[in-house]
């Protein structure tokens, strides 16, 4: 039998009615401490005191790490670490063993060994090819590694030296030229040319002076294409297209347009070599704004999102709506990556600029039915109301139990409940590794009732169930965020969006730039903001206390709205790519309505980022229980007046 959590939308915890269900933090907490008061020792040196408190943690689910610590400091015995890996297979830390083992046991020739504790699911380069190395000194040379070595050389970089032994066996095989000219093309479009003269040494022949003739191709383009007179083979064409995909890149538009279009009048290029092609010569036609753009969009492929995308921005900065609507005709076609509802809702906008009203209305309303960015504009086009589509996640307790029996689970929640989430989140992403859908919204329900509500978030992500709002966007931080937009005159709605899409609600989450905590604020951004709100004993630390944060992220985004005059499609752009970009990229467009303009946005992450924070913002005016704000209104500016535009405009 399956229970259906019960969420009281005013609460900020999930409450389960399901009897049975061991949550509380009390379970462990003796242990915990004692768990604690080991490491302690340990980091003082008491070795008597940690080993006393160990021996009585074994049935913790953190004892493997005690466990870690004195098999690591010291031990150079290969069955101890294989039984610990044996042991403690989902343990995190096998990795590092790993990683400093496979390479002993491959300077020893222990290939069995080696063999016994790799892990096959590695995403280490290097001990992908020691294990391939392994195969081949234990007589497994024939169509497993074959299989697996070849997709480790095809590609344009060079590769670890532990698969120099694998490379080696590659080359001894019949495929060998055809794989090394393949890795040479690969090598030049990366910008590798060292990497493809060093391969191109190791052909011999006919296939020698091929590869010598790309790379006289790379080198000299415009040599290499004048009055070509090779055969048509697949390897001819490859060399000729490359030359004239060379005289695109330094800006040679014309010239290699004539060019392509004299090679395919006398070589026979599949539609796939034809839409690589014209896909790089759309890709530079667009920068420097060449008029046969769209002409060469409209011969690229295979269709996916970044096709799709340029030649949605292509038809929308020339306003093409003949030419949208024709590229839109027919869906995108299972197996692409493309947004079908953008795909449909400017399908739809084509329509209507063109005067086809009717069918323009039918998509609008078929679209009206989703809860999505671009569903909420079609219904703001027909005055239809919002769908929100809330359907709560069902779940079955004996499925929760066994999750609450996985040793990562376990390891997980015990890092939660002492406060590290870093280490908890290396457990966590180990426990749901194998799981399907259904336990993987099990497991986003418990870490809601945990309050590890980010995690939660992840989890329904990956399972990709969309429909528990109250799962997927938790009402925490509730007072500071309500606070902090009162004082800075500011949507509640679309503070609480803002950190939903910035951080997940991850207060020590860290980004590739170096922003950091809910609101993910660069460290300079938050000393600017702090020195303007006059804080004292301001550190960058405190970027990832919670209440700091949320102080400064909402005075900085008011400062931001402030700058674009109520405009909070600029100010969320600003807020994503800086205000430089945003004044940068008003410069350069023309008049245009919000959609439009938020579409032509350069940067896929802005464009992404601003779709997300307007449909977030809709959804929280539902869960905080306020009146659902359109996007046109949204979308528009403080004084009511078209945001892009001085005048209304198609």
């Amino acid at each position: 039998m399956k229970y259906m959590i019960l969420i009281i939308r005013s609460c900020s915890l999930c409450v389960l009615i399901c009897p049975g269900l061991p949550l509380a933090a009390e379970e462990w907490a003796a242990e915990r401490l004692q768990f604690q008061e080991a490491l302690r020792a340990w980091d003082q040196g008491r070795m008597q005191t940690f080993q006393r408190h160990a021996g009585m943690l074994r049935d913790y689910p953190l004892y493997p790490y005690l466990r870690y610590r004195q098999m690591n400091r010291g031990s150079r015995n290969y069955a101890e670490v294989r039984d610990f890996i044996a042991t403690y297979p989902d343990f995190p830390a096998n990795a590092r063993l790993r990683a400093s083992w496979l390479p002993r046991l491959a300077a020893r020739g222990h290939w069995q060994q080696l063999l016994d504790i790799h892990d096959p699911a590695t995403r280490s380069e290097q001990q992908r090819c020691l294990a391939l190395q392994a195969k081949l000194q234990l007589g497994h040379a024939g169509t497993l590694v074959s299989t697996q070595a070849v997709p480790l050389f095809l590609i344009g970089k060079s590769r670890h030296s532990a698969c120099d032994p694998v490379f080696a066996f590659l080359y001894s095989t019949p495929q060998a030229d055809e794989l090394i000219w393949q890795r040479i093309g690969l090598a030049l479009q990366a910008g590798q040319p060292a990497l493809a003269r060093y391969l191109h040494r190791k052909l011999d022949g006919e296939w020698r002076q091929l590869a010598e003739r790309l790379l006289h191709a790379h080198q000299a383009p415009q040599q290499a294409l004048r009055s070509p007179r090779t055969a048509d083979q697949a390897e001819q064409r490859t060399l000729l297209a490359h030359a004239v995909r060379r005289l695109a890149d330094a800006g040679r538009i014309d010239l290699a347009l004539r060019h392509w279009r004299g090679l395919l009048d006398r070589y026979a290029y599949s539609p796939e070599e034809q839409g690589e092609t014209a896909r790089h010569l759309a890709r530079r036609a667009r920068h420097r704004r060449h008029p046969a753009t769209l002409e060469l969009l409209d011969q690229a492929g295979p269709l996916d999102k970044q096709l799709f995308t340029r030649r949605l921005q292509a038809a929308l900065e020339n306003r093409l709506w003949q030419q949208l609507a024709d590229w839109t005709r027919t869906g995108p076609g299972a197996g692409t990556d493309v947004d079908a509802l953008q795909w449909r809702y400017w399908r739809a906008r084509a329509l209507e600029q063109l005067g086809h009203s009717t069918e323009a209305q039918q998509h609008y309303r078929e679209l009206a039915r989703e809860r999505d960015y671009y569903g909420f504009l079609a219904a703001d086009r027909m005055g239809l109301e919002y769908q929100l589509n809330h359907v709560p996640t069902v779940v079955d307790p004996g499925l929760q139990q066994r999750l609450l029996a996985q040793p990562a689970m376990q390891r997980a929640r015990e890092w939660f409940l002492l406060g590290e989430p870093r280490k908890a989140r290396l457990e966590w992403n180990q426990a749901l590794r194998d799981m399907d859908s259904e336990a993987l919204q099990t497991a986003a329900w418990l870490t809601t009732s945990w309050g590890w509500h980010d995690r939660a978030i992840f989890a329904l992500g990956r399972a990709a169930a969309y429909d528990d709002l109250e799962l997927r966007f938790p009402l925490i931080y509730g007072s500071l965020l309500e606070e902090h937009a009162g004082r800075n005159g500011l949507d509640t709605s679309w503070i609480y969006a803002t950190v939903r899409a910035e951080s997940a609600f991850m207060t020590d989450a860290r980004s590739p730039a170096g922003a950091l905590g809910l609101m993910q604020l660069l460290p300079a951004v938050g000393r600017s903001t702090a020195r303007s709100l006059r804080l004292r004993n301001y550190a960058t630390r405190k970027l990832l206390d919670a209440e700091t944060n949320i102080q400064l992220g909402s005075h900085y985004l008011h400062g931001l709205y402030e700058t674009f005059n109520g405009n909070l499609i600029l100010a969320t752009g600003a807020y994503n790519a800086g205000p430089h970009r945003i004044r940068k990229w008003l410069r350069r467009r023309d008049c245009a309505v919000a959609d439009i303009w938020i579409e032509m946005i350069p940067f896929q992450e802005t464009r992404v980022h601003i779709r997300r924070v307007l449909l977030y913002a809709t959804i929280y005016d539902w869960l905080l229980q306020r009146r659902l704000t359109p996007l046109s209104e949204r979308m528009a500016s403080s004084n009511g007046a078209a945001p892009l535009c001085d005048a209304a405009s198609s």
